[in-house]
Parts: structure tokens; sequence; C-alpha cells
């Protein structure tokens, strides 16, 4: 883990010279999830820094996803709210937010910010995308966030067009999350306890 935290740096140039051999194209999800894990901002900074200079779009898309998905929760909050203001595709927003929505450890900050900046985010989205938002609220795992979800999609409809489906797949996947959890937290704990 410590070399590929060293690695990313390096590849990034992080208090060096950038070292674009020091990662090979499938390394840099894992290298630069770590580095933002372990360094945080000090790291996610410079490396967003990186990727908006990059014009390898597969590395942009990499990088951004990787490093909302692996951000403690304050920073995934706030990509997630400054997300249109970056300079950034339509559909690199999308795949930014789909970062921030698998961080599961976020969900407090990110929910809250994507609801902050919806009409401005989704105005920004392809067509293609729009509808796909409401899927986001499969990552909320839990009932009170699966209704929250459902009204605020709902209230949303006239801008995502055709998101129904996307939305009862994402509610489902959302309740399921609950339940699982609800089962496996007390297992989890008896188990702790026989230790």
């Amino acid at each position: 883990r410590a070399k590929l935290v060293s690695r990313a740096e390096a590849f990034i140039g992080f208090g060096q010279a950038a070292k674009p051999d020091a990662l090979k194209a499938h390394e840099i999800g894992s290298a630069f999830g770590f580095a933002a894990e372990d360094k945080g901002w000090a790291f996610i900074e410079p490396a967003l820094a990186y990727a908006l200079a990059s014009t390898n779009q597969s590395e942009r898309s990499t990088i951004l996803n990787t490093l909302a998905a692996k951000a403690d929760p304050r920073i995934a909050g706030e990509l997630v709210s400054g997300a249109t203001n970056l300079p950034i595709s339509p559909s690199e927003i999308y795949t930014l937010l789909g970062g921030a929505f698998s961080n599961s450890g976020a969900i407090d900050t990110v929910w809250p910010a994507f609801k902050d900046t919806f009409d401005e985010t989704v105005a920004k989205l392809p067509e293609v995308r729009k509808q796909q938002v409401a899927g986001f609220a499969g990552s909320l795992c839990s009932d009170e966030r699966a209704a929250d979800a459902k009204a605020f999609f709902e209230s949303k409809a006239e801008l995502i067009p055709g998101y129904e489906r996307k939305l009862a797949q994402g509610l489902e996947q959302s309740k399921l999350c609950a339940a699982q959890l609800k089962t496996r937290i007390p297992e989890f704990e008896a188990e702790i306890a026989k230790r």
C-alpha cells in the first residue's frame, strides 16, 4: 500500500517532478484511492489539479471517480457541491457523482450536497444521464433516506423525465441494504462479544 501511495505521489508530481511512468493505467484507481485515504486533502488537491490538466479522458475519469469515492466525508460532500464549478465535462460530473455515492462513509455529506445543487447539476448532465441520477438512491442504505429520496426525486420529476424505473431500483437496493444492516450488525456484535 505504501509503495502505491508513493508511486501515486510520483505520478502527479507531488513534491517532485511528475513521473507519468510511475503507475500503469490499471494501477491508477487503487494507487489514488490509497493515497486519498492516507493523505486526505494534501493529496486530493494536487491530484485533482493533475486530473483537470490531463488530456487523457480515461485517466481523468478514473481519478475523479476515485477521489470522490475515497475522500473523507467532508471533502466528498465538497466535491459534489462544487462539481458544476469544476472545468470538467458533463459526463465527468456524472462520474464524480458516481464515485461520491459509492463512498458509503460519506453519504451524510454527499446526499445533502447533491440535493442542494441538484437543479444546477442535472442541468449540466447529458440527457441520457439525467434520469439515471435517481438510481443514486440505492446508495443511501436506510429506510429513512430511501423515503427522503423518493419524495425528493418525485419533486424533481420535470428535470429528470423517465426517472421512475431507476428510482424504483434504487429504492429497492437501499431498502435491501438497510435490512441487511439490521440483521448483520447484531450478528457481528454477538460474534465480537463471544471473543
